[in-house]
């Protein structure tokens, strides 16, 4: 079982965001921490869909972080 540690960021977010202590997403791929926004044209627009946003880039600047997409299951 992997195990990985958060710190949840109290700043003033309108949805969740964390910073990586430990696990498999610091150690292996460098990810600072991840939290959730809008569309990639739109970040700040949170009322559709969401995206988890996993920061990899040194600077947070976003050249290399990932929108994360769930996917729907075929035939629904």
């Amino acid at each position: 079982m992997l195990k990985a540690k958060l710190f949840l960021i109290t700043e003033n977010y309108d949805l969740p965001h964390f910073a990586m202590v430990s696990g498999y997403l610091k150690d292996e791929l460098g990810s600072q921490g991840f939290g959730m926004r809008g569309p990639v044209k739109n970040p700040h627009d949170l009322s559709g869909e969401l995206f988890l946003n996993v920061i990899l880039t040194p600077g947070g600047n976003g050249e290399r972080d990932w929108n994360c997409v769930r996917r729907k299951a075929p035939a629904t």
